[in-house]
């Protein structure tokens, strides 16, 4: 989806409250909003959301969620044992 969504859309799909939002925003974990300027040529009020930014941020946690769910997965989707449930098996310390 490209263009820009307003708050009320943004708390929706990344699924947090407006605290939570402008913490991750703070600490550079989400992106920032931008101001469109006004008739006047001041910014606005209404802050704008990038939609394919969030989409791409909703993804990237998508992806950092799917990794570690794998990652803690004793065998692979395809069957093979890991390395490290060998290692703990056979009683090694590494």
């Amino acid at each position: 989806m490209k263009g820009l969504i307003r708050k009320k859309a943004v708390l929706a799909k990344a699924q947090c409250g407006n605290s939570k939002l402008y913490e991750m925003i703070r600490e550079k974990q989400f992106p920032a909003p931008t101001k469109l300027p006004g008739p006047n040529g001041k910014p606005g009020r209404t802050s704008y959301w990038s939609a394919e930014a969030v989409d791409a941020w909703i993804d990237e946690r998508l992806r950092a969620a799917t990794t570690a769910a794998l990652a803690a997965q004793p065998n692979d989707p395809f069957g093979r044992t890991s390395p490290a449930l060998v290692a703990g098996l056979r009683g090694d310390d590494a």
